[in-house]
């Protein structure tokens, strides 16, 4: 269950969306016969005018480029950043501003808190209490010092605390460990919170609980053959401005 130290931000892997196009318009030249024996005073004032007529123009044609340009770049950037192409992300105006150390005695003169949900040393900032009582509310959570679940621990500072770094829960907790993690998750991004620990944000450990549920059906019942009814539903598509 515990994770690997180095995590990294996760960015999604959609392709970017493409941008408005412009379209402009060019004006075909007509081509006009001038009777250059009688037409010559005529011929300058019309040279002169087409001249300031073009030099016009190409000024204003060139504006509307460049502000179109700047558009769907402005465009192609938003979701250039939305669609994990660059290197900014939805992560981009957070912050490191806490870190932890390495062991527990680091982690509690940081100020940090043993997360029991996640089972890491969290900033007290990040430490979503609501959550952990939802996980514990299973039941299956209770650690313990031995394979064989004999000697329990009795609360996350000593959880955290524990020789070797590890201990011992169950496949269930594990289950629940990763449902709760993607709750939590969920109303961070919805409700924009200040603050988040790296774990909500991790992508290898978002892929690993995804991936180590689907094995889980693989110790049971064929579940391949037993039916379940889905409806039809109609969404909305939320739109950044």
């Amino acid at each position: 269950m515990p994770l690997p130290d180095d995590t990294e931000v996760a960015e999604p892997l959609l392709a970017p969306l493409a941008g408005p196009q412009c379209i402009n318009a060019t004006n075909r030249s007509r081509k006009t016969r001038f009777n250059t024996a009688s037409s010559l005073p005529w011929l300058a004032i019309a040279i002169t005018s087409l001249f300031w007529v073009t030099v016009f123009s190409v000024a204003f044609a060139y504006r509307s480029a460049t502000q179109c340009d700047e558009r769907a770049g402005d465009f192609g950037r938003a979701h250039h950043l939305e669609n994990g192409t660059s290197h900014r992300t939805i992560f981009s105006n957070y912050k490191y501003s806490i870190h932890c150390g390495n062991s527990p005695e680091a982690a509690r003169r940081a100020g940090c808190q043993y997360d029991m949900l996640s089972n890491y040393w969290v900033p007290e900032a990040c430490m979503d209490n609501n959550a952990v009582a939802e996980y514990q509310s299973d039941g299956s959570w209770h650690p313990f010092l031995d394979e064989n679940h004999t000697v329990m621990l009795s609360s996350p500072d000593e959880m955290g605390s524990v020789l070797g770094g590890f201990y011992y829960t169950s496949i269930r907790d594990h289950i629940i460990h990763c449902a709760s993690l993607w709750k939590k998750q969920f109303r961070v991004w919805a409700e924009a919170r200040e603050a988040f620990d790296a774990i909500v944000a991790d992508e290898e450990h978002t892929m690993h609980c995804a991936q180590f549920l689907v094995d889980m059906t693989d110790n049971g019942p064929d579940y391949r053959e037993i039916p379940i009814k889905v409806f039809v539903g109609y969404a909305t598509c939320w739109v950044r401005v």
